[in-house]
């Protein structure tokens, strides 16, 4: 039975008493006691860690600097090549500037040289329609041309004037006033040439001609003005 079994138990115990002797185990009195640093070990070891510690401070420190320097570097390189790029951009654009000015200087001096071909043709055209129609209304201004013509004879002894048949009787009404513009004695001889213009003439003498036909005084006006 379980309860009779423990009471046989406990009575055992209970009835021979015994002595226990305690012991610490795993222990014993002539192990020695573990060995402390001195002061000066202690000194080495932080002068060791703290010079470890600067030198890699330092170290950090220059990989810092390295890497500042050559952002810095880096920096001023691209602002130089940014530089460089700019300068070439701007004498790119001045040249393009200058190749369109000239350009445009060409192209207005080329319109200037076509306006003045036209107005100096229209000058000249005008010049010949006053002159006809000067001719129209007053058939005498051709006297006046013929007179400036033999005027720079007057010294001639033989002068001969050609003019357009139309002009010719004018001129034979005027004859006298004519030789009055030449030397004492001069023969004065008006031929009718149908290969001349109205308002014009050619005087002929041994010693040279005077073209004052309408073409040749219109050239003259067209050379005056700087035209073709």
């Amino acid at each position: 039975m379980p309860f009779l079994s423990s009471r046989v138990i406990r009575g055992a115990f209970l009835g021979a008493p015994q002595n226990l002797e305690l012991r610490t185990i795993g222990s014993h009195d002539d192990t020695p006691a573990p060995e402390q640093p001195d002061a000066g070990e202690i000194d080495l070891r932080e002068k060791a860690r703290q010079e470890a510690a600067a030198i890699l401070a330092e170290a950090q420190k220059e990989a810092g600097d390295i890497k500042e320097k050559a952002r810095q570097d880096g920096y001023r390189q691209g602002r130089q090549e940014a530089a460089r790029e700019m300068e070439a951009q701007r004498r790119a654009v001045q040249e393009q500037a200058r190749d369109l000015l000239r350009a445009a200087e060409e192209k207005r001096r080329e319109i200037l040289r076509g306006l003045e071909e036209e107005i100096v043709d229209l000058i000249v055209e005008t010049a010949e329609k006053l002159v006809m129609q000067q001719l129209s209304r007053d058939p005498q201004a051709v006297r006046a041309v013929v007179q400036e013509a033999i005027a720079l004879v007057r010294d001639r002894a033989q002068v001969y004037v050609y003019a357009h048949p139309e002009d010719v009787p004018v001129l034979e009404e005027s004859r006298d006033e004519l030789l009055a513009a030449l030397r004492p004695n001069a023969v004065l001889h008006i031929v009718p040439d149908k290969g001349l213009r109205r308002g014009g003439c050619l005087v002929d003498t041994p010693q040279g001609m005077v073209d004052a036909t309408l073409d040749t005084r219109l050239e003259a006006i067209r050379k005056a003005l700087g035209g073709r």
